[in-house]
């Protein structure tokens, strides 16, 4: 329980930080949350952030790549760049499906990464799940309305 909430809590100090902190702590938080996720591999919150990690690096732009890169030859190899792929982020993703199947905001990163490889059938089910369900706040009724937006990508 303590590594899932310092992972926590390391990944929420990185939206008030700079490049080369975010770099270091994002790196922390990934390996925090593999730690967590060694004792309790089920754990659809952990699995949910470090698929949501994943998917955040994986959708860096070139040039927030080389920007990372730039910072940390500057800083003679202070950190090794992020990486991860999309796969990476929805095995993460489906593996907290399987623990929690009604959790919009999965839903959501799933069928968005479904609707970035391509696969538009997948994408499509995933979407109308989200649909199917009834929100429970304000977020939740915003991933609905993109989820009802991006059929007509399917």
């Amino acid at each position: 329980m303590a590594l899932k909430w310092a992972a926590i809590m390391t990944g929420q100090s990185t939206d008030y930080l700079g490049t080369k902190e975010k770099i270091e702590e994002g790196g922390k938080f990934k390996e925090l949350l593999d730690k967590a996720l060694a004792r309790d591999h089920k754990e659809f919150s952990l699995l949910h952030m470090r698929g949501r990690y994943s998917y955040s690096v994986a959708n860096l732009s070139w040039f927030e790549r080389k920007k990372s890169w730039d910072l940390q030859a500057a800083a003679v190899f202070y950190a090794t760049p992020p990486t991860a792929t999309m796969d990476e982020a929805l095995e993460d993703f489906l593996a907290a499906y399987e623990e929690k199947p009604d959790w919009i905001e999965n839903l959501i990163y799933i069928a968005r990464i479904y609707l970035a490889k391509g696969d538009k059938e997948n994408a499509k089910k995933f979407f109308n799940k989200v649909i199917a369900l009834t929100p429970t706040d304000e977020e939740e009724r915003e991933r609905v309305q993109e989820a009802n937006k991006s059929l007509a990508k399917c």
